[in-house]
């Protein structure tokens, strides 16, 4: 609660590298170097995401800021960070663009892990914050490529189409949206068993899984084509009864990604979060910060929380907290 931040320094030490008033963006890991550990050989490599001693040092096991209990996260008025999670904010880009930099951030990591190549035809499972992050990630990189979208609601539906979605499908009675998709998109043919779900003969050069849900995961097997690749990027957790058949019967490339990392882009090495501030600041006209339905004051997170997991959450994207207002109106704290 509380990882994705952009936030004002208010006391900063004389070895932190940013002063006080300077608005930075937050990377809410937990690795070695803010443990006070030596960097494991994971962290060594640079993928602190992945650190291996998340449970050691001088805080208390966990990942992230506001999934560990002494580092609460920033569902609050202040909290702390170490000087390394900080990046110092571009001027030119608003809080609402800011705030969003985080999950651009994961999106772009996944996109990285696994780029399609020139002419390839992508698919994107699910339209919320992190499947319409990947189809702005697309976009910024200038990736040459066919961008189709499996979306839920109205509203994501927009969304992926304002953000550069070349197809975007939505359920209806019939064929669900994935095969539909694979089959006019690619060509593919949906072939029926004798037993289970179709099965699909061709289909995407790569998928992206934004959702991490047994139903997601299983479309995302079925209409990747032989030797395509699938990209874990929705939190996927113990899945029952996934038919993984598909796997080694088309010799599908898996990888799963989290978090953000040092990238080699256009032969440089450059943090995913840095480079996600330096391509918002590019692309004006990429409204990224469209995907913000609705902010509440502090105070009001039981009806931010109700709105996020309640009925109503088909019209809502992406949810933020502000902080109190300056006199030059902007947010203190998304």
């Amino acid at each position: 609660l509380g990882h994705e931040v952009v936030a004002r320094v208010v006391e900063a030490g004389p070895q932190a590298g940013v002063a006080a008033g300077q608005r930075v963006v937050v990377n809410p890991f937990l690795p070695c170097q803010v443990r006070g550990l030596e960097p494991c050989p994971t962290c060594q490599r640079g993928e602190t995401c992945m650190c291996e001693n998340f449970d050691q040092g001088a805080f208390a096991p966990g990942m992230l800021l506001g999934f560990c209990r002494d580092l609460p996260g920033a569902w609050s008025e202040e909290f702390l960070a170490h000087r390394s999670q900080l990046f110092p904010a571009p001027a030119g880009l608003s809080d609402d663009r800011l705030v969003l930099v985080e999950p651009l951030a994961i999106a772009l990591h996944a996109v990285l892990r696994e780029p399609p190549g020139e002419g390839a035809r992508v698919l994107v499972v699910g339209a919320g914050p992190i499947g319409l992050a990947t189809i702005a990630a697309l976009r910024l990189l200038e990736l040459p490529v066919h961008v189709t979208v499996v979306a839920k609601y109205p509203l994501q539906e927009e969304l992926a189409r304002r953000f550069g979605a070349d197809r975007v499908y939505r359920w209806r009675r019939g064929e669900a949206p994935a095969f539909r998709a694979a089959r006019e998109v690619t060509g593919a043919r949906i072939l029926k068993p004798v037993l289970g779900r179709a099965v699909v003969s061709g289909g995407f050069d790569v998928t992206y899984d934004c959702v991490g849900s047994r139903a997601s995961l299983d479309d995302a097997l079925r209409v990747t084509r032989p030797g395509g690749r699938v990209v874990v990027a929705g939190a996927a957790g113990q899945i029952p009864q996934l038919d993984w058949t598909f796997v080694w019967s088309k010799g599908l490339r898996v990888v799963g990604s989290v978090g953000y990392e040092l990238e080699q882009v256009g032969g440089r090495q450059v943090h995913t979060i840095q480079l996600a501030m330096e391509l918002l600041e590019g692309r004006p006209d990429l409204p990224l910060e469209a995907m913000i339905t609705h902010r509440f004051p502090l105070e009001r997170y039981r009806e931010a929380l109700a709105l996020s997991l309640g009925p109503q959450r088909r019209e809502a994207v992406k949810v933020v907290f502000t902080g109190p207002a300056r006199e030059d109106g902007a947010f203190g704290r998304p």
